[in-house]
């Protein structure tokens, strides 16, 4: 069962047990720090804020379109959480990548450039927040991958891997401090406005009877992650 906050948070948002994508985006409580929060994470020494994502679905053209065509190509399904993106400083936190594209009827080596940083999800449903792990990439194709609350990594037989522990195995230890030090001056801003970053292990908790509704992109049986934080399909 989750803790006691996170549940009467729950049964509030979702009486009927049912989760919706029904976010009042100008009414959230997140409004009210939003500005504060954004400033204090792109102030934070030893690390950049990289990327910035509203919860609000914003047009999407594609590389090959003309920004100014109207309507856009397609559009970004609305989220319940605001995400920030957060790299700390150095080489151990950059890296690059192939990835394969369909270019003119063969098949061609696409590079690319990553980071590695925290993303930091805040819902605007209730203040909470969640902290992880994971990458952000860009291609030379123009294409790129944005960072994602779950990481993707898989062993060979298909379990998760933990992409903090992956993390710290693939780097000298002075650089592993370091992003644990950027984590907890991230934890000190999220709190000091008023939510409270969930521990993995509390995110990760089922919460009996609660199911998806249409237009929710999760997985049952859910947990506190997608009862919280969750995109529209």
């Amino acid at each position: 069962m989750p803790r006691k906050d996170v549940q009467e948070a729950i049964e509030r948002l979702w009486p009927k047990g049912v989760v919706e994508l029904s976010v009042d985006f100008e009414d959230s409580w997140f409004v009210n720090v939003q500005a504060k929060v954004t400033r204090a994470l792109r102030s934070l020494k030893g690390s950049q804020l990289l990327f910035e994502r509203e919860a609000q679905g914003d047009p999407v053209w594609w590389p090959e379109s003309d920004p100014d065509q109207k309507p856009p190509d397609e559009c970004a399904a609305d989220r319940s959480y605001h995400l920030y993106f957060i790299v700390p400083e150095g080489d151990a936190f950059e890296f690059t990548t192939e990835s394969e594209d369909y270019i003119e009827g063969s098949i061609e080596t696409v590079h690319g450039a990553g980071q590695t940083g925290w993303c930091v999800a805040v819902s605007l449903l209730a203040p909470f927040a969640v902290i992880t792990l994971g990458e952000r990439i860009e291609y030379d194709n123009g294409d790129t991958v944005e960072p994602a609350l779950e990481s993707p990594l898989e062993t060979i037989e298909g379990s998760a891997i933990d992409p903090v522990r992956h993390f710290q195995e693939m780097v000298a230890e002075e650089a592993f401090s370091r992003l644990m030090a950027v984590r907890r001056k991230i934890t000190e801003i999220v709190e000091k406005h008023g939510a409270a970053v969930l521990p993995e292990e509390d995110w990760k908790k089922r919460v009996p009877g609660l199911r998806a509704g249409d237009g929710v992109a999760a997985r049952e049986p859910l947990r506190v992650l997608d009862a919280l934080f969750f995109e529209g399909v």
